[in-house]
């Protein structure tokens, strides 16, 4: 059981150091990073550690789940897992006064932990592919289920999320994970895994990783800020710049923060890049 505890608490440290690497990672384009505060007048840098140590137990959790529930159907695991995800956010709220740092990324993350617990108790591999295949199964269905029109209809006040799906039918943080993260999978991973064979320090990659992001997703946080006409200008920008040197990325942030737009989606996959990047090597430690 020490053995097991041991790699629970691995994974834990897996999801902290991302969040830590994805904040801190400098410049960031209308986000919260280590020179300014983004787009965003109630948070800063500080804001994120606390919450990502508040966060840190809660990954735990999430890894020992699964690791607990590995011979139960896979169709059977989400709600429980919804309820870790809960108490998190609880915390997430109490370490920062209230602001929404990182709900998008306990969703995510907490089931790539439970993941990486079900493939250990079951001795499988933690190569992205499986650890994104179990994620698929056990979220399928669940943009259907929490988007459906009698879910929608039954609410006094929609999210920011269900207005978007209903206006544009992106499913946002649900959609991803429901296709595996692809997106991670595509412009996330082998992109920064490129950079890192080219040479590029931890920083430089993870700036330039978050801007291929931005090129090719529709980011849900964009849209409810600027509307589909943003996304399509912060995609464009991005794609322009991504191999610029970093003064031409500090000057799209500052072009950010003046339209008042955060790509805190992409910040979000940055460090679900980073997660199954590190996961790779879980066995090697």
């Amino acid at each position: 059981m020490a053995d097991n505890k041991f790699f629970f608490e691995k994974v834990g440290g897996i999801c902290y150091n991302a969040l830590i690497s994805e904040v801190t990672s400098t410049p960031k384009p209308g986000l919260v990073d280590s020179a300014n505060n983004g787009a965003h007048r109630d948070m800063d840098v500080n804001t994120f550690k606390k919450s990502a140590l508040a966060l840190r137990p809660y990954f735990v959790s999430f890894a020992e789940y699964g690791y607990d529930t590995r011979l139960e159907p896979i169709s059977s695991v989400l709600p429980m897992g919804r309820k870790i995800g809960m108490e998190a956010e609880k915390a997430m709220l109490s370490a920062t006064g209230g602001v929404n740092t990182h709900k998008g990324i306990i969703f995510s993350a907490g089931l790539i932990c439970m993941a990486l617990g079900r493939l250990y108790g079951l001795g499988l591999g933690f190569g992205a592919d499986g650890v994104c295949r179990f994620v698929a199964d056990t979220v399928s269905g669940i943009s259907s289920s929490d988007y459906s029109d009698r879910v929608l209809q039954s609410k006094q006040k929609l999210s920011n999320g269900e207005k978007i799906y209903k206006q544009y039918g992106l499913r946002g943080p649900r959609g991803e994970a429901e296709s595996g993260f692809t997106s991670v999978r595509r412009y996330g991973l082998p992109f920064y895994k490129e950079c890192k064979i080219c040479g590029m320090d931890d920083n430089e990659a993870q700036v330039r990783t978050l801007l291929n992001l931005m090129s090719n997703i529709d980011d849900t946080n964009v849209i409810n800020r600027g509307g589909m006409e943003a996304s399509v200008y912060v995609k464009s920008r991005a794609t322009l710049i991504r191999d610029a040197a970093f003064d031409e990325i500090r000057l799209f942030d500052l072009d950010l923060i003046e339209r008042n737009l955060s790509p805190g989606g992409c910040a979000d996959l940055l460090a679900v890049t980073l997660i199954l990047h590190d996961a790779e090597h879980l066995n090697e430690t």
